[in-house]
């Protein structure tokens, strides 16, 4: 895993973006996408990882699709459904570069620590900087941000609910606190953060409220003036 993660920021600086889940003892990395790179692109891009496993026992055969329809419906689909539950218990949080390359090990023995208390760790790695965009709102964590992670565990639906409560408590208590202070000037994506959390802190929209607000039409905002 710490192998994986030092060579990030060269992945994404390449262009390529990934997918990939840490759940108990298992690292799958789910899907690796490299718009406009060839297959011999690909390969010399993941060409130290894979040295760095082993070449001998784990291969690889790059696909290459047409269009983003053709490479995502194998790996996600079928479309319109997708393999991802909507009911489990998550929070997430964004980390900039500079995690990777001045703690990355300390990152690592933390996710090991989270999955061991029976959560899972899902790992989105991308850089928005590589093109141009006109000024927005967003929140400017994204900016800097190589890694998303989304904790989570499984809602177990025939537990009492009060059971249920408290992994989440756990969660937003003990499990989240020990992953922000990593990197506390970061934030979240407010698509895929903690009900719980909403309440507790503002760290959703930090940086952004102000500009969103100022360059957004009343009317779009649901204001009367």
């Amino acid at each position: 895993m710490g192998v994986f993660h030092s060579l990030l920021p060269s992945d994404v600086d390449a262009g390529a973006t990934a997918l990939y889940q840490i759940m108990g003892e298992t690292f799958s990395l789910l899907t690796m996408t490299a718009p406009g790179l060839t297959q011999s692109e690909v390969i010399s891009l993941l060409s130290q990882l894979m040295a760095s496993l082993g070449s001998e026992e784990y291969t690889f055969v790059p696909t290459v699709s047409k269009t983003f329809y053709e490479h995502f419906a194998p790996s996600f689909g079928p479309l319109p459904f997708v393999p991802i539950p909507a009911s489990d218990i998550v929070s997430s949080r964004l980390f900039p570069r500079f995690v990777v390359t001045k703690r990355g090990n300390e990152l690592v023995r933390t996710l090991r620590d989270i999955v061991a208390q029976n959560f899972y760790v899902a790992g989105q790695v991308l850089n928005v900087n590589r093109g141009e965009h006109p000024p927005n709102a967003v929140l400017p964590a994204w900016r800097s941000t190589l890694l998303q992670f989304i904790v989570g565990a499984s809602w177990n639906w025939s537990v009492p609910r009060e059971q249920i409560n408290a992994v989440n408590e756990k969660l937003v208590t003990q499990v989240m606190p020990a992953l922000e202070a990593i990197a506390p000037e970061s934030g979240i994506y407010m698509n895929e953060g903690n009900a719980e959390r909403a309440t507790r802190d503002s760290s959703r929209s930090k940086g952004g409220t102000t500009r969103l607000v100022s360059s957004t039409p009343p009317s779009r905002l649901g204001v009367t003036l």
